[in-house]
């Protein structure tokens, strides 16, 4: 069946929500009618949009109901998925993609499927070495900030990725914290403090420089302003009432610690950071932090390259994870 247009809204809705984790496998949709009325559809081409997600696998018909189905892997012979990430996550045993990564494990198992895991640092990472690495693969996931060294990456395997922003030319599936809603938090977060200057404070990759966009903009609007501080080494020291936000968990825990060896009082400055990493980091310095589910973001991704292994001719998504603000 080919793709209703009319019906374009409501599939890619539907779509969306099932590989955020929000719909779980074996639970009910709204009915036709409901959303007929939602998207402001007929009832004829509400049910040609869910027939084509019934007929994608994303959803099932059970006795007159629709429900999200089941994942069941189309491996084809190729049972492994060839995963990249960076050396520290097999080191460290434990933080953000040591979650993703264990509850992605976890499904796979259920799935009789396996992992080649490589572990390769962003610097070193090249088209070429992920696709010699990947041959005879089912898929292959990407848990690091590649898309900072690669500008593309030809391959008809499902690919999907965590903190990488960019899809590489349409190849790439992302799953990531949700900018908009992190940026928003974070402009409530200082102007409930009568904070109307912020320094963001970013590494330079894609996904954290994206995440600082979308704050300065929501930020200004609201009448702030905001002065940029970028990479690992710059030294330097906030101004008087001067709110800082750190575009990552990893970086405000470095430049904390940095300031504090540099004798900087951090006391009164209100900090944020996003992505969640120190709450799942035992000891790590305590400030505020915009942090997602990062066992959802490993369902989503697997959920996500099983998709595009039954539908070889899905596009590339960018799903989003909605992160709470944790103090």
């Amino acid at each position: 069946m080919k793709k209703p247009q009319k019906a374009t809204a409501l599939i890619d809705y539907i779509s969306m929500q099932v590989a955020a984790g929000l719909y779980p496998v074996g639970s009910r949709l709204p009915s036709v009618r409901r959303l007929a009325m939602k998207f402001a559809l007929s009832y004829g081409t509400t049910r040609r949009g869910i027939g084509f997600l019934v007929e994608k696998g994303v959803l099932q018909n059970r006795d007159g109901k629709f429900c999200v189905a089941p994942i069941e892997p189309d491996t084809r012979g190729r049972k492994c998925i060839s995963v990249f990430l960076h050396p520290h996550v097999l080191e460290n045993g434990k933080g953000m993609i040591h979650t993703a990564f264990a509850q992605m494990q976890e499904l796979a198992e259920e799935h009789n499927l396996q992992f080649a895991v490589f572990a390769v640092p962003e610097y070193e990472v090249s088209e070429q070495l992920i696709l010699e690495k990947s041959k005879g693969s089912y898929g292959i996931v990407l848990l690091s900030e590649y898309d900072n060294h690669l500008t593309s990456l030809n391959t008809h395997l499902p690919v999907v990725g965590t903190l990488c922003h960019h899809s590489l030319g349409g190849v790439v599936s992302t799953v990531n914290l949700d900018p908009v809603t992190a940026a928003g938090q974070a402009v409530d977060f200082f102007l409930q403090r009568k904070i109307n200057q912020v320094a963001i404070a970013t590494a330079t990759a894609p996904v954290y420089l994206w995440r600082g966009d979308v704050f300065e903009s929501m930020f200004r609007r609201a009448g702030g302003s905001v002065k940029w501080y970028y990479g690992w080494d710059q030294e330097w020291v906030p101004a008087a009432g001067e709110g800082i936000l750190f575009t990552s968990d990893f970086l405000a825990e470095s430049q904390i610690l940095k300031m504090e060896k540099l004798g900087v009082d951090l006391t009164g400055y209100p900090i944020l950071s996003m992505d969640g990493r120190r709450t799942l980091m035992p000891g790590s310095p305590s400030f505020p932090t915009i942090a997602c589910d990062w066992a959802q973001i490993g369902r989503a991704l697997f959920r996500e390259i099983v998709l595009q292994s039954r539908c070889p001719e899905r596009v590339s998504q960018h799903i989003y994870i909605e992160g709470k603000l944790h103090p």
